[in-house]
């Protein structure tokens, strides 16, 4: 199956065939509370309706002008229920064979908090844009390697690594980045947030000024395992 990756862009990816062994990270989770799957949704509308690449891909979907505006202006509390049946359908839609597997899964969803200097423990997905810059598949790895000017050819991840890295202002972040695992314990892969947590993890690891911890959503469960990008 193919899919458009969490950078956005390029031609279809598929999943790498060789998996490295995934490494638990004790205690990367902390301070979670309990969410919805409407939580996550947002979670991802927010990040998309600032991604301009995405942006009339979004209008494609169906989300419409009134209701993408008021993604955009994080006006939660006005949506229908039909505005959120749109907004699942556009945000699931933007990404197919992506997202519509990862909602089957029946995992518990959370808010949650993770250190930053701990982000570089976090998996990336089993993409093939991925595996050739982090063969570890940790965002540790992955950051060090967009720091270092490499490319993503397809994907516009580095480019946005690049206009983003200088300017990047934790505060201001719209929408938090989406990770799920199989046990709190972890390990972890993200699902959402490529960019913004390697730019993260590019910080922490230069001693640049950081945020002592990053609010995530969590999806957790033994099915975890089953999304064909885990």
């Amino acid at each position: 199956m193919s899919a458009s990756p969490p950078g956005g862009g390029g031609r279809p990816l598929v999943p790498a065939r060789e998996r490295p062994a995934r490494r638990r990270s004790q205690g990367l989770l902390t301070e979670l509370v309990p969410a919805t799957v409407r939580d996550v949704l947002w979670a991802f509308a927010l990040a998309e309706a600032q991604n301009d690449e995405r942006h009339d891909r979004c209008y494609s979907k169906g989300l419409g002008e009134v209701l993408f505006q008021r993604v955009r202006g994080g006006d939660r509390n006005s949506l229908s229920a039909g505005d959120w049946k749109t907004l699942r359908s556009t945000v699931v839609g933007t990404r197919p064979g992506y997202l519509p597997q990862l909602f089957s899964l029946g995992l518990r969803w959370y808010s949650g908090k993770i250190e930053t200097s701990k982000l570089g423990a976090l998996q990336t997905p089993d993409l093939n844009i991925f595996r050739p810059l982090a063969p570890s598949r940790t965002v540790e790895e992955f950051s060090a390697t967009l720091e270092r000017g490499a490319r993503t050819p397809g994907t516009s991840v580095g480019e946005n690594y690049r206009r983003m890295r200088g300017t990047f202002d934790y505060p201001r972040m719209l929408g938090s980045p989406v990770v799920i695992g199989e046990r709190r314990a972890g390990p972890f892969t993200f699902v959402e947030g490529a960019t913004r947590l390697s730019i993260l993890c590019a910080k922490a690891r230069a001693g640049e000024r950081v945020p002592a911890r990053v609010t995530v959503m969590a999806g957790i469960g033994r099915l975890a395992k089953e999304w064909e990008f885990y």
